[in-house]
């Protein structure tokens, strides 16, 4: 099988790369392409590299910067991701297209663990775009029959991602001196449900084979709530750890998922939290 990966430089597409290449499959990366501008390069690489599949992890992946510059955000999300479906679309319509989504969707959710089927309540521009990519993905499934399943990502972490919540605490514990405090945002008590980037990427390549590409959409997470205090004293637990109780806009409360539906295709997350920390 041929699989088009876009986004193959950024920390899930090298992961996705890999894992596509251990299953035997042919990869093509698409690494410095920029979506919308570059349709026609694309539709023409395509033209000469039909792909079988296609994992779109390209895009912007920061609530913070999406915050900051919306306009940015939405033109590399949604803007791009309609700009990759039409070219599939046009010349090769029976691709099967796997559409990175976002627990964001979901924002502060009524309920745990969180199901596919929860009410949709992003609370950042970055979520909105993405649950707006999910749409795009069911207009293109059901106007023009293009297998897309979606995969709404939840707390991915790996030692290759240089941001977002343990990196941010292992940086601050390497430069605060062991008799001075760590700050943190928040109140300690937010949870997330962290899956390392390597089983991202397993269960990216099960979707790939087995989800049924009816615009559905899939949980990819561990399905286990670990508080941010918690995680701050398995990362640096010689630091006394303070937080400030300011809840930064755009930020959730409390996640934890439901991943029946991806564990009813044969999915297993194989990296446990302690054990992926070590590589850190």
């Amino acid at each position: 099988m041929n699989v088009l990966i876009t986004g193959a430089t950024g920390f899930i597409g090298k992961a996705v790369c890999m894992a596509c290449e251990a299953e035997g499959w042919a990869t093509l990366p698409i690494k410095d392409m920029r979506l919308p501008s570059d349709a026609s390069a694309l539709a023409a690489f395509i033209a000469l590299h039909p792909p079988d599949a296609c994992v779109h992890c390209a895009g912007p992946a920061s609530v913070r910067d999406s915050i900051i510059d919306p306009q940015r955000d939405f033109a590399n999300s949604v803007s791009a991701t309609f700009a990759l479906l039409n070219v599939l679309r046009q010349a090769t319509p029976r691709c099967r297209t796997l559409l990175l989504s976002s627990a964001a969707v979901y924002g502060n959710p009524q309920r745990l663990p969180i199901s596919e089927d929860s009410d949709l309540y992003p609370i950042s521009p970055y979520g909105f775009h993405k649950r707006m990519v999910e749409q795009l993905g069911t207009e293109f499934h059901q106007l023009f029959g293009m297998p897309i399943t979606s995969a709404r990502i939840f707390s991915a972490y790996g030692v290759r991602l240089q941001r977002q919540v343990v990196w941010d605490i292992l940086q601050k514990a390497r430069t605060t001196p062991l008799d001075q405090p760590i700050y943190l945002s928040g109140s300690g008590n937010e949870t997330r449900d962290f899956i390392h980037v390597d089983d991202v990427a397993q269960a990216l390549v099960a979707l790939l084979k087995f989800a049924p590409m009816r615009a559905e959409a899939f949980n990819v997470a561990n399905g286990i709530s670990v508080s941010i205090r918690e995680l701050a004293h398995k990362l640096a637990p010689q630091h006394q750890i303070q937080f400030d109780g300011i809840i930064r806009v755009g930020d959730p409360l409390y996640w934890q998922a439901d991943i029946s539906r991806l564990a009813a295709l044969g999915f297993a997350c194989r990296v446990g939290l302690d054990e992926g920390l070590k590589g850190y």
